[in-house]
């Protein structure tokens, strides 16, 4: 009876090894499109922040500039 148990409790750890070592390969190979990502969102904010940024100070400047 013993050895049912130490038997499945082996394949327990195996499954859970190779689980671990599978989502541990996604998570790689997942880091460099979620980096893409952050770096395209990041940068639509700072444009739209530097648009902005433009706009209200040739508001600013309209009655100076004529």
């Amino acid at each position: 009876m013993f050895s049912f148990f130490r038997r499945l409790s082996k394949e327990i750890v195996i499954k859970t090894m190779i689980f671990l070592l599978v989502g541990s390969e996604n998570l790689k190979t997942a880091v460099v499109p979620m980096w893409v990502i952050y770096q395209f969102l990041v940068s639509v904010v700072l444009l739209r922040q530097y648009i902005h940024t433009v706009f209200v100070w040739y508001e600013l400047m309209k009655p100076t500039l004529g």
